[in-house]
């Protein structure tokens, strides 16, 4: 099994609730000085949506990476963004999370 100790994954959408669970993270990291993972699951389209509408459509409401970075450091002083990573991933949001809690080793992870 792998293990990283000392890390947090945060998993959120961009809006005030992230902004909110980014202060919470940002607190860990303070005091507990640990790295944090932010995370944001697209999930996949239905299949009749990736059928019958062309690509452009259906990923125009997708969080991308870069997206989620320009919120982020919008959300959270200049100094604490050398403690943060960001990760983006594509599925369910439950069975994503439970893959990353089994094979991701963070002490912490806040949904």
């Amino acid at each position: 099994m792998y293990y990283r100790s000392n890390n947090i994954m945060a998993y959120f959408s961009p809006g005030e609730d992230g902004k909110f669970l980014l202060q919470h993270a940002l607190y860990f990291q303070k005091t507990l000085g640990m790295r944090i993972f932010i995370c944001h699951i697209n999930e996949n389209p239905a299949i009749l949506k990736r059928l019958f509408k062309p690509k452009n459509e259906y990923n125009t409401n997708n969080i991308t990476l870069q997206k989620l970075r320009e919120f982020s450091e919008s959300a959270l002083p200049a100094d604490a963004k050398t403690h943060f990573s960001y990760r983006v991933r594509v599925g369910k949001p439950v069975h994503v999370l439970l893959r990353q809690s089994n094979k991701g080793g963070y002490e912490f992870m806040i949904v």
